[in-house]
């Protein structure tokens, strides 16, 4: 028969016992974790959980970026633009279908692509509906996500609170809003639009941000990215999602999720193959060390 425990001593020994093992377990957490990119759970856990760009968060965003490092952003570029011809003509009214109006639509094409680009797609398209000019769409997409547009009286218009965003001298604020509706509530596979969706490779974005910034200050090869900027975890619940597809696998996968949504926002710039279609290497660019900072307890860029 198991006697109660009725001595203080017992209780002073299981206190002890409790507290070794708890020392035990932070020890655990504390440390590196080389499948984790050296890591401690503790660290990736602040990473993947904490809010951007708040007080204490791991991503710490730069709101004062100049004029020039603002505008080397093609998506932001193309965004303000959108939001600054809203604003002049007060609002629109979206067609039967929802979209934006073709004639509005033709007045964005020289604020989203160049000469070349527009060229093509005159080429390819009589009239020019929102989705054919696909960034004005996820421009447009990403902005009501922010909360910066919206309907009114059937009208679709700039909100008020969005109007003092517009300035020059505010375009730090408009940035990183913009940059947080993209990257945390923006569906990132909508913007790619091919293979699975992949959920858990923009739900521990955050990771992957950290790890280009340690991995990718020069070219970093393509052929590495899956297993040094997923997480183990990532890369299984990928691999799941595709089971046996017969094309897509999580390293053909990936590089269209990380790096198109980047590079939208030239945070990162890619070396392709000599046929011109598939990334040799990636490596972050000047904007990417400006903006993104990153706090994870002690170890910091």
């Amino acid at each position: 028969m198991v006697s109660p425990i009725d001595d203080k001593s017992d209780y002073a020994f299981l206190a002890a016992v409790n507290r070794m093992l708890a020392e035990e377990t932070a020890r655990g957490n504390a440390a590196p974790d080389p499948e984790m990119g050296g890591l401690s759970p503790e660290q990736v856990t602040r990473l993947i959980y904490s809010n951007w760009d708040e007080p204490g968060s791991a991503i710490q965003l730069n709101h004062n970026l100049s004029l020039e490092q603002r505008e080397s952003s093609p998506f932001f570029r193309g965004a303000r633009a959108f939001l600054l011809a809203l604003a002049e003509k007060e609002s629109v009214t979206l067609t039967s279908a929802g979209n934006l109006p073709r004639a509005f639509v033709g007045e964005m094409i020289e604020s989203f692509l160049d000469p070349k680009e527009q060229e093509q797609l005159h080429a390819i398209c009589k009239v020019v509906n929102e989705h054919d000019l696909f960034l004005l769409h996820i421009a447009r997409v990403v902005c009501q996500v922010a909360g910066l547009t919206g309907r009114w009286k059937g009208r679709y218009r700039v909100k008020k609170k969005t109007i003092p965003l517009l300035a020059d001298d505010a375009g730090g604020e408009l940035f990183a809003t913009l940059f947080m509706s993209y990257f945390r509530k923006f569906n990132l596979s909508y913007r790619v639009q091919s293979g699975p969706e992949a959920h858990a490779i923009q739900q521990c974005f955050a990771y992957t941000l950290y790890r280009l910034s340690r991995l990718a200050k020069e070219w970093l090869a393509v052929d590495r990215l899956t297993e040094e900027t997923l997480l183990p975890g990532v890369r299984d619940e990928v691999g799941r999602e595709l089971g046996d597809h017969p094309y897509w696998t999580v390293a053909k996968l990936a590089p269209g999720r990380i790096f198109v949504p980047l590079e939208d926002w030239s945070l990162v710039e890619t070396e392709q193959e000599e046929d011109g279609y598939r990334d040799k290497a990636v490596r972050i660019t000047p904007l990417f060390r400006a903006f993104l900072q990153f706090d994870l307890g002690g170890r910091s860029r």
